[in-house]
């Protein structure tokens, strides 16, 4: 573990949430002075109201000399126009929003956690590389594309520098969404028709981004990259899945349905999105990433998994 005595103030928008409570966590461990920005009112943090167009951050930036903006939203359940909206309101005007203050408060370096969505939903047989055409599907990473483009902007023609930051489905402990729900259901044994599934996917623990993030934020070389950030494993689906059942002690059944039946089955149940994720393939190039700020993952997937699994939070 590197030690680093830098008097500089880090902020962190959404310190409540899952990679900004661990982010906040990790930082304290290794006595980097910090500040907790966030909704959810605990001691010792600076309390908003929304992350909005006109959110005041005026105060919680006094004194930042780099800010790490975790905070937005993710899977709304609402119809596509409200979710368009809030995505947009949220993720791109209340972004743009924050570092216009921060650029104006004298913040000087940003540090954004974006997603790999921007790339796309499935990388198919190329991995996604951080030279790549952006190219995003839904209203969420459309937001993060929009946010993405005006940071840029506002970093060239100011001081504040850049640093976004690409990652994929991210777990660990207290993980929630869909990787949640899949641990649930191999903890309750139920038979999975992965038999035949030879996709490819990239993940990464949040161990690992907490620590590459924290990288970010001392190298001089993260200034102005877009960095795309995944564990130094590709798992297939069923792969994962027999990691998770050997992790919980559980026996998993795998049984066979043509892809094409299983497809039909998951558009009649209206789970169409089940589809790409359980054969569609997400893969990352994270050489660039791992090269530019000379970084290695100091946890391997299988410690990711078992702290995942073990620490019961899920």
């Amino acid at each position: 573990m590197k030690k680093y005595k830098s008097k500089s103030l880090i902020a962190i928008t959404g310190a409540n949430g899952f990679v900004g409570r661990a982010l906040c966590q990790e930082l304290s461990l290794r006595k980097i002075n910090h500040r907790r920005i966030q909704r959810k009112k605990e001691d010792n943090a600076f309390l908003i109201d929304s992350l909005e167009p006109n959110t005041k951050f005026s105060k919680a930036l006094i004194g930042v000399d780099i800010l790490i903006h975790c905070a937005g939203l993710a899977h709304q359940n609402k119809s596509n126009s409200q979710s368009n909206l809030l995505y947009d309101e949220v993720n791109y005007k209340g972004t743009v929003n924050l570092a216009k203050l921060a650029s104006e408060q004298g913040v000087k370096r940003f540090i954004f956690i974006s997603s790999i969505k921007v790339n796309g939903e499935l990388s198919y047989e190329i991995p996604f590389k951080n030279t790549d055409k952006e190219n995003p599907k839904d209203p969420y990473s459309i937001s993060k594309q929009k946010a993405e483009n005006e940071l840029k902007r506002i970093a060239k023609y100011g001081k504040m520098e850049l640093v976004i930051i690409r990652p994929p489905l991210i777990y660990g402990p207290g993980v929630k969404g869909n990787f949640k729900k899949l641990i649930k259901i191999i903890n309750l044994g139920i038979p999975l028709p992965l038999k035949n599934i030879k996709n490819k996917k990239s993940f990464i623990y949040i161990g690992n981004l907490i620590d590459f993030i924290i990288e970010s934020i001392y190298s001089p070389l993260a200034a102005g990259q877009t960095l795309l950030i995944s564990d130094n494993v590709v798992i297939s689906s069923k792969d994962l899945v027999e990691k998770l059942a050997f992790y919980l002690n559980k026996k998993i059944f795998f049984f066979f349905l043509p892809e094409l039946f299983l497809i039909f089955v998951l558009k009649i149940l209206g789970k169409k999105d089940l589809i790409e994720k359980l054969f569609g393939n997400l893969v990352i190039d994270n050489h660039h990433a791992y090269t530019i700020l000379n970084w290695s993952p100091p946890y391997t997937f299988d410690e990711g998994i078992k702290k995942t699994i073990y620490s019961k939070k899920w």
